[in-house]
């Protein structure tokens, strides 16, 4: 039940015009394929900022996934 009140308050406290205006439901769920930050900021990003997101990020390397888990938000897994 935590978690569901977690997704309702993150996304009414976004004050982000398109999320005010769609009024969403729910998180929108990000799934990341080897989310290992090589190559600059993810596409995502904003909308992680926004919490208006929840990321599912897979990593091979266990050396990336460790410094993805140290780095990574409440939003993120």
């Amino acid at each position: 039940m935590h978690a569901l009140r977690m997704r309702h308050v993150a996304i009414q406290r976004s004050n982000d015009p398109l999320t005010a205006l769609l009024q969403p439901a729910r998180l929108t769920a990000v799934v990341d394929i080897g989310a290992n930050p090589i190559d600059g900021d993810p596409p995502y990003k904003a909308m992680l900022q926004r919490r208006i997101c929840r990321v599912t990020g897979f990593d091979p390397h266990p050396q990336a996934l460790a410094r993805l888990n140290d780095a990574k938000s409440p939003f993120e897994n």
